[in-house]
């Protein structure tokens, strides 16, 4: 696992691009070595992007390309799986317009469900009876045997916030 976090003059973290190595056989070039986003390759991940703080996207995409260019172990570098949404996307393929990369651009639909309003209800509406008891099971177990907070985020200052904690496997 590479993880790179990108940081302000003055050490704030902004941003964090999760990224592995795998191997892929090319049939003009051999086995390569390839860069990709956690999470990609598994067959059922959209929206896939790399992690900045609202404001800083040039700038991380910037950095990013920097790392590229000065960190050869891959050869192919693939985003896959970025929504086509995602202010990062977009200011990488504006940098990489000026730095003459080769680059390929797709578009991918992706998938969507609607989700009730609570895990309970998702789990008794939308889960087969057969997988229900897996997904409380082992978070059950988990909670056994460790100290589990669960945490909803919807903006930055709700990770300082311990108001917003949810019972662990409800």
């Amino acid at each position: 696992m590479i993880a790179l976090g990108f940081s302000t003059e003055e050490n704030a973290l902004v941003g964090l691009a999760p990224f592995y190595l795998d191997e892929i056989q090319s049939p003009l070039f051999g086995k390569l070595a390839r860069l990709r986003l956690i999470g990609d390759g598994s067959g059922d991940s959209d929206g896939l992007d790399v992690i900045v703080r609202p404001g800083f996207e040039g700038s991380c995409a910037q950095a990013l390309l920097r790392w590229l260019a000065e960190h050869r172990a891959w050869d192919v570098c693939s985003l896959n799986a970025m929504s086509g949404r995602s202010a990062v996307a977009k200011a990488l393929l504006h940098e990489l317009t000026g730095v003459a990369w080769p680059f390929l651009s797709e578009s991918c639909p992706n998938s969507a469900i609607h989700l009730p309003g609570s895990w309970a209800q998702y789990v008794e509406q939308q889960l087969s009876p057969g997988f229900r008891p897996l997904v409380t099971r082992y978070p059950r177990k988990l909670a056994g045997r460790y100290e589990v907070r669960i945490r909803r985020c919807e903006n930055p200052d709700d990770l300082l916030s311990p108001h917003k904690e949810m019972e662990c496997c409800q």
